[in-house]
């Protein structure tokens, strides 16, 4: 499925809604007009990147078909960070509330497998040659997916959209858990390559941190977690997700037989 901006929006007003309404009283509804204008305000906004645009980091409550799991799908992304990185093909961390061994349904005999993976640009053009599917770990726990080199890498200068759900409902787009996110290809700097210089390997995620790079401070940070526990303990705290501090982590790859 191709994402347009018409879907993008309806997407992102589905999530803010689900993650809203546990806890927020019911409000007035709107009149026509002021409604109508809200929506064309939300339009204008999508037609390029927003300022200050963040992320959806956690899905809203699990429906139809999806198992339930004990905590909702998340993005590992503080929902105000920048979304900047120097990479062509950047690595997105996530949190899966089930794979592949999961209970299914009460109501339904489906089988979930896969996530889907989707990369727009800030007009709302798909950059990925189609969206990606993915299988999901047998089990639930902190996952990571790097943009595969056989697409088109990320342009310095340029933002872009992605978005990952979990394929529930294939004919239902609106009750599969998504997450989603902007993110931009920045020129690395003069002060980064040179801290990266002057700094150990296994400590280089903290350069990254100090400049504002996520993406690359958590796939740093991870790729070391065994030299700093405490720190890889402390960020996936952040995200509520402690219990799998010392738990493996699992790469997203294609399903069989997908490209």
């Amino acid at each position: 499925m191709v994402l347009t901006r018409s879907l993008i929006q309806k997407a992102l007003v589905f999530g803010t809604m689900a993650a809203l309404v546990p806890t927020m009283p019911l409000l007035p509804l709107l009149s026509q007009k002021a409604q109508a204008q809200s929506n064309q305000r939300s339009v204008q906004l999508l037609a390029k990147r927003p300022l200050n645009a963040g992320n959806t980091s956690s899905s809203g409550a699990v429906r139809g078909e999806c198992p339930a799991g004990t905590k909702n799908l998340k993005a590992l992304n503080p929902e105000k960070d920048p979304g900047n990185t120097t990479q062509g093909y950047p690595t997105f961390w996530f949190y899966v509330p089930f794979g592949q061994n999961a209970p299914q349904s009460e109501t339904s005999d489906v089988k979930v497998t896969s996530v889907q993976f989707e990369l727009q640009d800030d007009t709302g053009n798909p950059v990925l040659t189609e969206p990606l599917q993915l299988a999901l770990p047998d089990e639930a726990g902190i996952v990571k997916f790097t943009l595969p080199s056989t697409e088109k890498a990320l342009e310095v200068g340029k933002d872009y959209y992605w978005r990952l759900s979990i394929i529930c409902d294939p004919d239902q787009p609106s009750a599969n858990p998504s997450v989603a996110g902007w993110l931009t290809r920045i020129p690395a700097s003069a002060q980064l390559d040179s801290r990266l210089k002057a700094t150990p390997p296994q400590q280089q995620y903290l350069a990254y941190k100090e400049n504002n790079l996520w993406f690359e401070y958590v796939t740093g940070l991870a790729s070391n977690r065994t030299n700093n526990p405490s720190a890889w303990s402390e960020l996936v705290k952040l995200f509520d997700l402690q219990e799998f501090a010392t738990t493996p982590v699992s790469e997203l790859r294609p399903e069989s037989g997908s490209n």
